[in-house]
């Protein structure tokens, strides 16, 4: 089952998106709708945890080297943090990290 959780860094006021379960087709429309709108409202500047993530699918990652593209187009940064494993292999083999301002912090 697919969670997501809003926080916020308290050391650089930005918004954290928890992620927990499976990123997959299945729940595309929730998160694309979640991350959106969370990027409109902090100047394109989002921290994604990718702690409690198992799986993610060919359309996430898509959806996620895009979203990254237009935030660091607009002057914003995606930081993915907790990507270990076969997420992070997976989403640095699609070059979800080479826009520019987008991090992967362990």
């Amino acid at each position: 089952m697919f969670k997501i959780t809003l926080g916020n860094d308290q050391d650089y006021s930005i918004p954290v998106l928890k992620l927990a379960g499976e990123l997959d087709l299945s729940v595309y429309s929730c998160f694309e709708r979640n991350l959106s709108r969370v990027l409109l409202r902090s100047d394109d500047r989002v921290v994604l945890d990718f702690k409690g993530i198992s799986f993610v699918d060919s359309y996430m990652i898509r959806l996620l080297r895009e979203y990254n593209r237009v935030a660091v187009d607009n002057g914003g940064e995606i930081y993915f943090v907790n990507l270990l494993g076969y997420n992070k292999t997976r989403l640095d083999l699609a070059g979800v990290n080479r826009s520019g301002n987008s991090y992967f912090v362990n």
